[in-house]
């Protein structure tokens, strides 16, 4: 059965990386300046594109349009980008390849720009791999990159040039924006957006800071209940009381808590979670073993274990349309024991304490409207008594679990 289960995580793996991408309304502008209301595939691009694919209707016939091809394009209410020629620094800024150089190294192309902030100042992005460069518009200029490069002096310190502030001050001097603000910016878009936004404000009544939802972090809260099916085996080689016994699979109600953290990149397709929950185990055993005399002998082993178990782990979902989407979890998993009795009768046989020790959670599930949820989830062998030398354990089973997101 858990075979088959991990067969069909591994599908629904495969599955996501085709069942993600989808058209969404937009527009491009061809070279003669003509826009064309159409819908655009959107990768999510986490580099900068150098090509899309639009169809003109829903069911139309999928074409590309490469960056020779149109002058620009936007998917409605999530991205924009714009042609350019432009002189883009190609140095890294990474560890190992810090140079001495000071200056940038320049390279001409042509590339579409991510537009971040439009008004009377803009701000662009651009990102290839690990190079990620930020480019700047004002009135009655061109579209340059703000330069920011490490270098290399001395005994291999490593220092910053930040000509970029200097650039910024040379368009702004003019306007309500402080040097200190200036001065006090980041190379990052956060801290750049914020400047940008300021000074359009300055200098545009009109202007209205536009609200990016495409990356804030989204937080979750929700109940989570089920039933579980769990099972344990165990031995012990000590000499005296040889065995070695499987119990039932039992089933039990769990109930917890989950809190979701939603990652704002990859259109919300990664989250983190930790879900502490309630869980118990009781069961009874016949077992048979063999005295220190060798002498076949019977008792009855009772095991109650109940724990707080606390998954903490990531989620990747797979978005099926507007309401619906599959998920996938992978997790380790802590106890804090509440009850770990396992004893026997006769009691001079057993009398063990149940100290559990980390394992992994994972599973698949199905999501409906971000509120309701159902999800098979599985674990890996769990020893339950660790604290003891000459005693094995595994600890494991399947769970059926239900939950009402209420935030």
């Amino acid at each position: 059965m858990k075979s088959k289960l991990l067969l069909l995580t591994f599908l629904l793996f495969n599955f996501s990386l085709t069942a993600q991408i989808s058209f969404e309304p937009g527009k491009i502008v061809l070279n003669s300046g003509e826009t064309i209301a159409c819908l655009i595939k959107n990768y999510d691009w986490s580099n900068n594109p150098s090509e899309i694919t639009i169809k003109k209707e829903d069911k139309g016939i999928e074409e590309k349009f490469a960056i020779k091809d149109i002058k620009a394009f936007e998917i409605t209410e999530v991205s924009k980008f714009v042609r350019a020629t432009v002189d883009i620094d190609k140095s890294s800024n990474m560890p190992k390849d810090i140079d001495y150089e000071k200056q940038p190294k320049f390279e001409k192309e042509r590339v579409f720009l991510k537009v971040l902030i439009e008004g009377t100042a803009s701000l662009y992005y651009y990102r290839d791999g690990n190079m990620i460069r930020y480019f700047h518009l004002t009135k009655n200029q061109v579209i340059k990159q703000l330069i920011h490069k490490k270098y290399l002096k001395g005994n291999a310190e490593v220092y910053e040039n930040n000509h970029y502030k200097q650039q910024l001050w040379n368009s702004f001097q003019n306007s309500c924006i402080k040097q200190n603000q200036i001065v006090n910016a980041d190379y990052r878009k956060k801290s750049l957006e914020k400047l940008f936004n300021a000074y359009n404000t300055c200098e545009d009544a009109n202007y209205v800071i536009k609200e990016n939802t495409q990356n804030k972090y989204n937080f979750n809260l929700g109940l989570k209940a089920g039933v579980q099916f769990n099972s344990l085996s165990m031995n012990n080689q000590e000499s005296g009381h040889n065995f070695d016994t499987n119990w039932d699979k039992e089933t039990s109600f769990r109930i917890g808590l989950e809190a979701e953290l939603v990652f704002p990149f990859n259109k919300n397709k990664w989250a983190a979670f930790i879900e502490p929950t309630y869980q118990s185990y009781s069961s009874e055993k016949e077992i048979i073993y063999y005295n220190s005399f060798s002498i076949i002998k019977t008792a009855i082993m009772t095991i109650d274990y109940s724990s707080i178990e606390i998954p903490i782990g990531f989620r990747h979902y797979m978005f099926l349309n507007e309401n619906s989407k599959l998920f996938l979890n992978l997790g380790l998993k802590a106890d804090l024991t509440i009850k770990g009795d396992l004893h026997s009768d006769p009691e001079n046989l057993v009398d063990l304490d149940i100290s559990s020790q980390t394992n992994i959670v994972f599973g698949f599930g199905y999501k409906f409207k971000d509120k309701f949820s159902a999800e098979v989830r599985m674990q890996t062998n769990q020893e339950l008594l660790g604290d003891y030398i000459s005693w094995y354990s595994d600890y494991s089973g399947t769970a059926i679990i239900f939950g009402y997101h209420f935030l």
